[in-house]
């Protein structure tokens, strides 16, 4: 496989501690499964972050052809499509979830995490390092990571030290809804991508926090 088209979304509600209404609920979930199960060109993966990401992941995967990578205490999960084999998974305590895939050429680290708070960047640092260190078992050649940060400086911070591409910085867009979102994909060298989008109709419609993100990953062959 040297293609990988994504989706990343996180599944909180706008304000924290405030449920959205049972009627907009459903209407979040429809337009997610719609996202899924209507796509001419299917995902690869979907990475989901949030409290109900374990439930409404495997929710999500009932009648379809995807296989769910999540644990109870962790706020996210990771769809991948059948016909694709997860050679390792990790969940991360408190943070996310990651698979190891193989590519045409190489493998692939794929995260989804929520970084709700600052210690959690140091500690989602530690695991990403063993997946960039070439000593470690977890070690692979390429890293994509869907997710938030708690601020914008904290995710300049982890970008500019692993020398990774921000894929929000690829969206052109005057939207007041992605003026100052933390949430974004982020990936090593060794991919170009095509196709990046945001989509911001469920956050104008106040039933997610974030402007979930869709791109095509494609994967260079070694050097």
């Amino acid at each position: 496989m040297s293609k990988f088209k994504i989706m990343s979304l996180d599944l909180t509600p706008p304000t924290l501690g405030v449920p959205i209404s049972r009627k907009k609920q459903k209407k979040k979930m429809d337009i997610i499964s719609s996202y899924i199960h209507e796509e001419k060109d299917p995902f690869a993966a979907i990475l989901l972050q949030g409290k109900t990401a374990y439930k409404q992941g495997f929710k999500l995967a009932e009648n379809s052809n995807y296989k769910v990578f999540t644990a109870k205490n962790v706020p996210s999960a990771i769809l991948l499509r059948d016909d694709i084999k997860a050679v390792g998974w990790f969940e991360i305590p408190n943070i996310g979830n990651v698979i190891i895939v193989p590519t045409m050429y190489q493998y692939l680290s794929l995260f989804s995490v929520s970084l709700s708070k600052e210690r959690n960047v140091k500690k989602f640092s530690n695991e990403y390092e063993c997946h960039i260190n070439p000593t470690k078992e977890k070690s692979t050649d390429l890293q994509l990571i869907g997710g938030s940060f708690p601020q914008t400086e904290k995710r300049d911070s982890f970008v500019d030290i692993y020398h990774l591409s921000d894929l929000s910085k690829e969206v052109v867009s005057k939207c007041p809804e992605l003026a100052n979102d933390k949430y974004s994909i982020f990936a090593s060298d060794g991919m170009s991508f095509s196709n990046t989008s945001r989509q911001i109709g469920m956050v104008k419609e106040k039933m997610i926090k974030h402007c979930p993100m869709i791109t095509t990953a494609t994967i260079k062959a070694k050097k």
